[in-house]
């Protein structure tokens, strides 16, 4: 059974009553102040039979600022333990460092690529505190990164490879419509040097002479835009707005294509997007609730479930040559340039895409960078989505906090590794 079939077993209230309200604002005080003095556990949630906020979330959004891999909840009358996903020490570390830079705005959600498990979803605001979701919301411009859509709608839709070279003669930032049809001597550059340097001309003419807005937008569809996420927590959706055939213009789909549309996205769906190039082409359906117990034993075990297949196992393999690139010729180089020397980075291969573009909805320039990571030695695969928003001045960037995630996190791999290994080894002594 599906956490949606099991969902709709617990019953629905109909939206019209309005009680839910008094168990809800108990719920939320009881897990305020146990929190204060006990912020590794989320004790019994008392809430009515078809509890609005756990009858339609199964869990409460507490969870995400309490950093727990287990909340217990009394539903039904029956005692229910939840065990999550979230790894409390990568929680915690996360936590740390977005407090400690004082970021403006800032949200990250971290997953397993292959099982779509989230490990953490992390918020900050020194503007505005009271933004503990940032990681699930979708008011941030997609910038560059909906250069990933177009790539995979290039490579999928026509005989074009990454190989392929491409022409524009403006300045490779804007978009200029005597540039995208013209014979003037410009610069050439590869799709997956496009891709790399994040060249907005060349993904310019990308959009407007090999692809248009109804493939654009088909392809934004394939990789979850404009529909919702199928989450344990409500997720905003990501929104693709694009002007209506008739009134499309060549400059209006090379803006799109190359990221400069009117484009949202969430940190877990960033996330999602990077993890789909090392699950050949599959875009898991993310997990935060592993498994539902009782007295009685597990009522509900979660099981890695495909969402979406924006492109091809070909394509996915293409789509990893360029997002490596990012990271060792493009946009977020100078971040790695010591990865190779660094005990733990040297053994993974990274790949991502960054993106940048002032938004309204937080106010200031949203800085991107969405990768993932395997490490060559255990094969484990991590899925980062970072956003950070500042106003006047920046303090750290998404590749640099991504890299520290990925430090800490294989960091812990490789621990684990050696303590089990030498577990083991004991054990076998001993007998």
């Amino acid at each position: 059974m599906s956490w949606k079939d099991y969902q709709k077993s617990l019953g629905r209230e109909p939206q019209s009553q309005k009680w839910w309200r008094i168990p809800f604002v108990v719920g939320l005080g009881v897990l305020g102040v146990f929190y204060w003095f006990n912020p590794m556990q989320i004790p019994h949630v008392s809430s009515a039979p078809g509890s609005f906020v756990y009858q339609h979330q199964g869990v409460p959004t507490e969870v995400i600022t309490a950093g727990v891999n287990q909340v217990k909840i009394l539903k039904n009358g029956v005692d229910l333990t939840y065990d999550l996903s979230i790894s409390v020490d990568l929680q915690k570390f996360i936590d740390h460092k977005l407090h400690k830079y004082q970021l403006d705005w800032a949200g990250v959600a971290v997953m397993e690529p292959d099982t779509g498990r989230v490990l953490a979803l992390s918020s900050y605001s020194a503007k505005d505190p009271s933004q503990n979701l940032l990681s699930l919301q979708a008011t941030f411009p997609a910038a560059s990164i909906f250069k990933v859509v177009t790539a995979g709608a290039l490579l999928e839709e026509t005989t074009k490879s990454s190989s392929s070279v491409f022409k524009y003669a403006g300045d490779m930032r804007k978009i200029r419509k005597k540039y995208l049809h013209s014979n003037y001597q410009g610069t050439s550059m590869s799709l997956s040097k496009a891709f790399a340097k994040s060249a907005n001309g060349i993904f310019g003419v990308i959009g407007s002479k090999y692809l248009n807005q109804h493939v654009l937008e088909n392809y934004a569809q394939r990789f979850g835009f404009n529909e919702k996420i199928p989450f344990d927590l409500p997720v905003e959706i990501s929104k693709v707005s694009i002007e209506k055939m008739q009134q499309a213009s060549d400059v209006d789909t090379a803006k799109l294509a190359a990221g400069f549309g009117n484009v949202t996205l969430s940190p877990l769906h960033g996330a999602m997007i990077a993890a789909s190039a090392v699950t050949d082409g599959m875009m898991m359906r993310p997990v935060l609730v592993d498994r539902v117990r009782s007295d009685e034993g597990v009522i509900f075990q979660a099981h890695p479930e495909v969402w979406k297949n924006p492109f091809s196992k070909k394509i996915a393999k293409d789509m990893r040559v360029m997002m490596q690139n990012t990271v060792t010729s493009g946009t977020a180089r100078r971040v790695f340039s010591r990865s190779r020397n660094h005990p733990v980075l040297k053994n993974l291969e990274i790949g991502g895409k960054t993106g940048s573009l002032y938004g309204k909805n937080p106010r200031g320039r949203n800085e991107w960078f969405v990768s993932y990571a395997v490490d060559a030695n255990s094969g484990k695969k991590l899925a980062v989505g970072v956003v950070i928003v500042n106003e006047k001045y920046w303090k750290i960037k998404p590749a640099q906090l991504t890299q520290w995630i990925y430090q800490e996190y294989f960091k812990q791999n490789a621990e684990g590794n050696v303590l089990a290994s030498m577990e083991n080894n004991g054990s076998k002594h001993g007998s």
